[in-house]
């Protein structure tokens, strides 16, 4: 069964392509307004506004690369964010395992004990409540507390709620 899962949904690791800066650059300046900056500076330039048009010019290419910066930077962030795995324990068919985090599979329970500052997956709180900052996922930028669902499960000696219980969805 569990190499069915694994089969079915992959690795779960969220792997985020990083494009060339060719790729930024042609995304930034194939775009409306920078042909209209283009079209404006050839008009400025055969009406003897060379000082205008160049100052536009500069404004132009200035403006393309620092958003080409700032938008592979970001990409690069994301990237390394994602790409974090950390060890985690695992119910699976009843049985307690330390596995990483990648090598989750839907239907997992895994405990997240109290040490823990960051992990790297999703799931479904069932006991307990955390604290989750989803600054790179939402924008927002104050922590929220998240509590567990509002329906009973089966309870078992296991499961005395010392930490949060996440199954994988």
């Amino acid at each position: 069964a569990l190499e069915t899962l694994t089969q079915v949904f992959g690795r779960s690791i969220l792997d985020v392509p990083l494009k060339p800066v060719l790729h930024f650059v042609l995304t930034e300046v194939l775009t409306f307004f920078y042909f209209f900056q283009l079209f404006s500076c050839i008009v400025w330039y055969n009406n003897y506004y060379e000082i205008y048009a160049t100052v536009i010019i500069v404004m132009s290419v200035l403006s393309a690369a620092s958003t080409t910066y700032i938008t592979r930077k970001a990409i690069v962030k994301l990237r390394r964010a994602v790409l974090f795995e950390c060890e985690v324990e695992v119910k699976r068919g009843g049985k307690i395992e330390t596995i990483k985090s990648g090598d989750l599979v839907p239907g997992d329970i895994v405990r997240v004990p109290f040490a823990e500052t960051k992990v790297s997956y999703d799931g479904v709180l069932l006991c307990g409540s955390v604290v989750v900052d989803e600054a790179m996922l939402t924008g927002e930028s104050v922590p929220t507390l998240k509590n567990p669902l509002p329906f009973e499960w089966k309870k078992e000696k296991s499961t005395d709620c010392d930490s949060a219980l996440i199954p994988l969805l």
